[in-house]
């Protein structure tokens, strides 16, 4: 097709939640046999498309990481790679919607007040 492949496209365990919609981390394996370019994602899942901006990419093997909207149910996603409006590349994943965890940290270690503060003083 087009000067930059898709090498891997793996989803990952993390989420960010973005204004009102939660996103999931794509991770992406691209090689450019060209000069850098812009690039972005046309994602299609369950009859939707999304549309997700990767940025720059540099000539040669990198990887790069994209936020796609959360894909709740199993199915098999189109990913299409684009430079401008020129197709590149595209893939087809079959994907399996990753386990949503709410973790909680404490603080479980030693602390010393001497040496620094009192804990709540300190992310001040």
């Amino acid at each position: 097709m087009g000067f930059l492949k898709l090498k891997s496209c793996e989803p990952t365990v993390f989420f960010v939640q973005e204004k009102d919609r939660l996103k999931e981390l794509l991770d992406l394996s691209i090689l450019n046999e060209g000069k850098e370019t812009d690039a972005c994602l046309e994602i299609m899942a369950d009859s939707e498309t999304y549309l997700a901006d990767i940025g720059r990419i540099g000539a040669g093997a990198g990887r790069y990481e994209v936020l796609i909207p959360d894909i709740r149910q199993p199915s098999e996603v189109r990913i299409r790679l684009y430079a401008g409006k020129e197709l590149q590349d595209e893939t087809y994943v079959e994907w399996k919607p990753e386990r949503h965890w709410l973790v909680y940290v404490i603080q479980r270690c030693h602390h010393d007040p001497s040496y620094t503060d009192l804990p709540y003083r300190v992310f001040d």
